[in-house]
Protein backbone atom coordinates (compact mmCIF):
# COMPACT_ATOMS: atom_id res chain seq x y z
CA UNK A 1 0.00 0.00 0.00
CA UNK A 2 1.60 3.23 -1.16
CA UNK A 3 1.05 6.52 0.65
CA UNK A 4 -1.51 7.72 -1.88
CA UNK A 5 -3.59 4.59 -1.21
CA UNK A 6 -3.83 5.44 2.49
CA UNK A 7 -6.11 8.41 1.84
CA UNK A 8 -9.82 7.98 1.44
CA UNK A 9 -11.95 9.39 -1.34
CA UNK A 10 -12.52 12.65 0.56
CA UNK A 11 -8.79 13.27 0.82
CA UNK A 12 -8.57 12.78 4.57
CA UNK A 13 -5.41 11.21 5.88
CA UNK A 14 -4.25 9.73 9.18
CA UNK A 15 -0.67 8.64 9.83
CA UNK A 16 0.01 5.11 11.04
CA UNK A 17 1.43 5.61 14.55
CA UNK A 18 3.98 3.01 15.76
CA UNK A 19 5.85 2.64 19.04
CA UNK A 20 9.27 0.91 19.23
CA UNK A 21 10.32 0.58 22.87
CA UNK A 22 12.94 -1.25 24.91
CA UNK A 23 16.72 -1.73 24.75
CA UNK A 24 19.28 -2.18 21.93
CA UNK A 25 16.81 -0.90 19.35
CA UNK A 26 18.65 1.93 17.53
CA UNK A 27 19.64 -0.10 14.48
CA UNK A 28 16.16 -1.61 14.16
CA UNK A 29 14.57 1.84 14.33
CA UNK A 30 16.87 3.30 11.66
CA UNK A 31 16.47 0.33 9.32
CA UNK A 32 12.69 0.36 9.79
CA UNK A 33 12.45 4.09 9.08
CA UNK A 34 14.62 4.04 5.95
CA UNK A 35 12.86 0.92 4.63
CA UNK A 36 9.50 2.68 4.99
CA UNK A 37 10.95 5.73 3.26
CA UNK A 38 12.17 3.59 0.36
CA UNK A 39 8.51 2.63 -0.20
CA UNK A 40 7.72 6.34 -0.79
CA UNK A 41 6.19 6.85 2.65
CA UNK A 42 6.70 10.11 4.54
CA UNK A 43 8.23 9.21 7.91
CA UNK A 44 8.67 11.04 11.21
CA UNK A 45 10.84 9.49 13.95
CA UNK A 46 10.20 10.86 17.47
CA UNK A 47 12.90 9.91 20.00
CA UNK A 48 11.39 10.16 23.49
CA UNK A 49 14.06 8.08 25.28
CA UNK A 50 15.94 9.41 28.31
CA UNK A 51 19.36 9.16 26.63
CA UNK A 52 18.23 10.31 23.17
CA UNK A 53 19.82 7.26 21.54
CA UNK A 54 19.21 8.34 17.97
CA UNK A 55 21.07 11.64 18.31
CA UNK A 56 24.30 9.71 17.73
CA UNK A 57 22.85 8.12 14.58
CA UNK A 58 22.22 11.30 12.60
CA UNK A 59 23.95 14.59 11.84
CA UNK A 60 22.18 17.02 14.20
CA UNK A 61 22.61 20.84 14.18
CA UNK A 62 24.29 22.33 17.26
CA UNK A 63 21.48 24.81 17.83
CA UNK A 64 18.22 23.53 19.28
CA UNK A 65 15.59 22.65 16.69
CA UNK A 66 12.21 21.11 17.35
CA UNK A 67 12.38 19.19 14.09
CA UNK A 68 15.58 17.96 12.41
CA UNK A 69 15.69 17.05 8.72
CA UNK A 70 18.22 14.30 7.93
CA UNK A 71 18.52 12.26 4.74
CA UNK A 72 15.03 13.35 3.59
CA UNK A 73 13.44 12.21 6.85
CA UNK A 74 12.21 14.14 9.90
CA UNK A 75 13.51 13.48 13.43
CA UNK A 76 12.10 15.00 16.64
CA UNK A 77 13.86 14.80 20.02
CA UNK A 78 11.10 16.14 22.27
CA UNK A 79 7.33 15.92 22.66
CA UNK A 80 6.65 17.16 19.15
CA UNK A 81 3.04 17.97 18.22
CA UNK A 82 3.22 16.76 14.63
CA UNK A 83 0.25 16.84 12.28
CA UNK A 84 -0.78 13.40 11.08
CA UNK A 85 -1.54 14.66 7.59
CA UNK A 86 2.14 15.56 7.10
CA UNK A 87 3.28 11.93 7.42
CA UNK A 88 2.34 8.39 6.48
CA UNK A 89 4.19 6.76 9.40
CA UNK A 90 5.06 8.25 12.80
CA UNK A 91 7.58 6.10 14.73
CA UNK A 92 7.77 6.85 18.47
CA UNK A 93 10.96 5.55 20.13
CA UNK A 94 10.59 5.01 23.88
CA UNK A 95 12.01 3.36 26.99
CA UNK A 96 10.16 0.43 28.57
CA UNK A 97 8.40 2.31 31.32
CA UNK A 98 7.06 5.21 29.25
CA UNK A 99 3.32 5.44 28.68
CA UNK A 100 2.14 4.78 25.14
CA UNK A 101 1.03 7.83 23.12
CA UNK A 102 -2.61 8.02 22.03
CA UNK A 103 -4.01 6.46 18.85
CA UNK A 104 -1.23 3.90 18.40
CA UNK A 105 -1.79 1.20 15.77
CA UNK A 106 1.11 -1.11 16.66
CA UNK A 107 3.84 -1.66 19.26
CA UNK A 108 7.24 -3.34 19.05
CA UNK A 109 9.09 -4.11 22.30
CA UNK A 110 12.78 -4.95 21.93
CA UNK A 111 14.35 -6.84 24.84
CA UNK A 112 17.64 -8.59 25.63
CA UNK A 113 18.31 -11.69 27.73
CA UNK A 114 18.84 -9.92 31.06
CA UNK A 115 16.30 -11.13 33.60
CA UNK A 116 15.49 -7.61 34.80
CA UNK A 117 14.61 -6.50 31.26
CA UNK A 118 12.56 -9.63 30.59
CA UNK A 119 10.56 -9.08 33.78
CA UNK A 120 10.12 -5.39 32.96
CA UNK A 121 8.87 -6.19 29.48
CA UNK A 122 6.53 -8.97 30.63
CA UNK A 123 5.06 -6.83 33.42
CA UNK A 124 4.21 -4.07 30.94
CA UNK A 125 2.65 -6.45 28.44
CA UNK A 126 0.65 -8.33 31.05
CA UNK A 127 -0.61 -5.12 32.63
CA UNK A 128 -1.60 -3.66 29.25
CA UNK A 129 -2.82 -6.86 27.61
CA UNK A 130 -6.27 -5.40 26.98
CA UNK A 131 -4.77 -2.25 25.45
CA UNK A 132 -2.47 -4.32 23.21
CA UNK A 133 -5.41 -6.42 22.06
CA UNK A 134 -7.17 -3.22 20.99
CA UNK A 135 -4.33 -2.21 18.66
CA UNK A 136 -4.98 -2.58 14.93
CA UNK A 137 -1.88 -4.69 14.40
CA UNK A 138 -1.30 -5.90 17.96
CA UNK A 139 2.11 -6.05 19.59
CA UNK A 140 5.41 -7.69 18.60
CA UNK A 141 8.16 -8.59 21.11
CA UNK A 142 11.71 -9.14 19.81
CA UNK A 143 14.27 -10.74 22.13
CA UNK A 144 17.86 -10.03 21.09
CA UNK A 145 20.03 -12.27 23.23
CA UNK A 146 20.90 -15.79 24.37
CA UNK A 147 18.81 -16.96 27.30
CA UNK A 148 20.05 -18.86 30.32
CA UNK A 149 17.97 -21.92 31.18
CA UNK A 150 16.09 -20.24 34.05
CA UNK A 151 15.41 -17.14 31.95
CA UNK A 152 14.06 -19.31 29.14
CA UNK A 153 11.80 -21.11 31.59
CA UNK A 154 10.56 -17.78 32.95
CA UNK A 155 9.83 -16.45 29.46
CA UNK A 156 8.00 -19.62 28.37
CA UNK A 157 5.85 -19.50 31.50
CA UNK A 158 4.69 -16.00 30.55
CA UNK A 159 4.03 -16.58 26.85
CA UNK A 160 0.74 -18.41 27.43
CA UNK A 161 -0.61 -15.45 29.39
CA UNK A 162 0.16 -12.87 26.72
CA UNK A 163 -2.68 -13.81 24.37
CA UNK A 164 -2.87 -13.90 20.58
CA UNK A 165 -2.62 -10.11 20.22
CA UNK A 166 1.04 -10.28 21.25
CA UNK A 167 3.55 -12.09 19.04
CA UNK A 168 6.97 -13.13 20.34
CA UNK A 169 10.03 -13.31 18.07
CA UNK A 170 13.31 -14.68 19.45
CA UNK A 171 16.63 -13.86 17.77
CA UNK A 172 20.01 -15.54 18.48
CA UNK A 173 22.68 -13.87 20.60
CA UNK A 174 24.94 -12.84 17.70
CA UNK A 175 22.25 -10.44 16.51
CA UNK A 176 23.00 -8.06 19.36
CA UNK A 177 25.77 -6.65 17.14
CA UNK A 178 27.69 -4.90 19.94
CA UNK A 179 30.40 -3.72 17.54
CA UNK A 180 27.79 -2.05 15.33
CA UNK A 181 26.04 -0.62 18.40
CA UNK A 182 29.28 0.94 19.66
CA UNK A 183 30.08 2.34 16.24
CA UNK A 184 26.72 4.08 15.91
CA UNK A 185 27.23 5.87 19.23
CA UNK A 186 29.99 8.04 17.77
CA UNK A 187 29.54 8.03 14.00
CA UNK A 188 26.50 9.31 12.11
CA UNK A 189 24.71 6.61 10.14
CA UNK A 190 25.29 8.03 6.67
CA UNK A 191 25.18 4.42 5.51
CA UNK A 192 23.45 1.78 7.58
CA UNK A 193 25.69 -0.90 9.12
CA UNK A 194 25.48 -4.57 8.22
CA UNK A 195 23.11 -6.78 10.19
CA UNK A 196 23.54 -10.49 10.77
CA UNK A 197 21.37 -12.87 8.74
CA UNK A 198 19.17 -13.59 11.74
CA UNK A 199 18.63 -9.91 12.49
CA UNK A 200 17.95 -9.22 8.81
CA UNK A 201 15.21 -11.87 8.90
CA UNK A 202 13.82 -10.39 12.14
CA UNK A 203 13.72 -6.92 10.56
CA UNK A 204 11.73 -8.20 7.59
CA UNK A 205 9.24 -9.96 9.88
CA UNK A 206 8.94 -6.76 11.89
CA UNK A 207 8.18 -4.68 8.77
CA UNK A 208 5.65 -7.25 7.52
CA UNK A 209 3.99 -7.06 10.93
CA UNK A 210 3.85 -3.24 10.94
CA UNK A 211 2.83 -2.64 7.33
CA UNK A 212 0.94 -5.86 6.52
CA UNK A 213 2.66 -5.86 3.14
CA UNK A 214 3.81 -8.97 1.32
CA UNK A 215 7.28 -10.42 1.92
CA UNK A 216 8.50 -9.63 -1.60
CA UNK A 217 7.78 -5.90 -1.20
CA UNK A 218 9.40 -5.80 2.25
CA UNK A 219 12.49 -7.67 1.03
CA UNK A 220 12.94 -5.07 -1.72
CA UNK A 221 12.47 -2.19 0.76
CA UNK A 222 15.13 -3.57 3.11
CA UNK A 223 17.50 -4.12 0.21
CA UNK A 224 17.06 -0.50 -0.90
CA UNK A 225 17.62 0.77 2.63
CA UNK A 226 20.87 -1.19 2.91
CA UNK A 227 22.20 0.22 -0.34
CA UNK A 228 21.25 3.76 0.63
CA UNK A 229 18.84 4.06 -2.31
CA UNK A 230 16.28 5.71 -0.07
CA UNK A 231 18.64 8.59 0.83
Amino acid sequence: MRNQDKRNEEGNHTACRIVIAGVHKSDLVMYCAFALQSLSFRVLVCDHTRHQELESCIVKPKKHMELVRYQKMDFAFSEFAALDENYDYMVFVQDFEQILPENIQACVYVCDGERIHIEECMNILLSENVACAALDKGCLVIFRDLFAAYEKEYLDSRKEKLGQAIQVLEVPHDCLDEAVYQKTQYQPLVHLPELSEQMDAALKKMLCFLTQMDEKTIKKAVKYAKRGNSF
